[in-house]
């Protein structure tokens, strides 16, 4: 076990949970608006939810992978910088976390497959290009999100064509995260937590137009966005008080939990809050995790 806990350190499990529920969402909302929650296909469920743990866990271990001489010198601690995995062996796990991504979407539907090798594309071209680009790094991010819930709809032949605009829901809280993290080492900036704070309002204005062109029902929801309102406004506020690298890192990890949030909240929205509860079980879940494996 001690062997193995580096690697799957290196996997960020309590991230990939975020993964799960953004393909759940998907999934929902497309047998939902269908009318075909009585047929619901938990196999398809099932390959999805693993090709989402395949295609967020590759993406999180290349970031490592990528970063390995920055690390060692703001983060020795991690997995690869300080020696724990080779990073030989971190380019072989995420290699085959990718595949395993890919082959399991595949099982699904070639249009999932095609999602899941654009989600993999994206994963590469932030980890050696945009990442470091104030301006790309959280707009590739989001396509990664987005494009992950819609990897949900794909066991639907008409999901994705259908219910694209759910997409966009994660964009303004992908786009805070990448913001805010900037400042995980050094310290935070109030104008950027300032800045940020619009982006997490977006999700909630973006929510509500795609709530409203899908006339499902709100009501079902109010509960898990004032949790997401909640929890992230007091982090924040917390921060702009002291914006030490301690309180950086916490408005930045319950951003990425939050994730969990608002994908609870899509799926009561579509179909009822014992489905948006159930989501929400995962949190906690998340939160466990996060003690043992770090987030950011």
């Amino acid at each position: 076990m001690k062997y193995i806990f580096p690697y799957i350190q290196l996997m960020r499990p309590a991230n990939i949970m975020t993964s799960i529920t953004n393909v759940g969402s998907g999934f929902i909302a497309s047998y939902c608006f269908s009318e075909n929650m009585a047929i619901l296909n938990y196999l398809d469920l099932t390959f999805l939810s693993l090709s989402t743990i395949g295609l967020y866990g590759g993406g999180i271990v290349f970031n490592d992978f990528y970063d390995s001489s920055i690390d060692a010198v703001e983060r020795p601690y991690r997995p690869i910088p300080s020696g724990a995995v080779p990073k030989l062996h971190a380019g072989i796990l995420g290699s085959f976390l990718f595949i395993i991504g890919l082959l399991a979407a595949l099982k699904v539907s070639l249009l999932g497959f095609f999602i899941s090798l654009v989600i993999c594309s994206l994963c590469f071209l932030y980890n050696t290009s945009t990442k470091h680009n104030k301006y790309l790094a959280g707009i590739t991010l989001a396509l990664c999100r987005g494009l992950n819930i819609l990897l949900g709809t794909t066991s639907i032949s008409s999901g994705l064509f259908i219910l694209w605009p759910i997409a966009f829901i994660p964009f303004g809280l992908t786009i805070a995260i990448s913001l805010n993290s900037q400042g995980e080492v050094q310290g935070g900036n109030k104008l950027k937590l300032v800045r940020s704070i619009w982006f997490y309002l977006f999700t909630i204005i973006t929510f509500l137009i795609v709530v409203k062109t899908y006339n499902t029902n709100f009501k079902n929801s109010i509960l898990f966005l004032g949790l997401y309102i909640g929890i992230n406004f007091f982090y924040l506020n917390n921060a702009f008080n002291n914006p030490l690298p301690i309180n950086i890192q916490k408005v930045v990890k319950w951003g990425v939990l939050s994730f969990i949030i608002m994908d609870a909240s899509i799926i009561a929205s579509f179909s009822n809050f014992y489905y948006g509860l159930l989501a929400l079980c995962i949190l906690p879940i998340s939160i466990v995790l996060s003690k043992f494996f770090t987030i950011t």
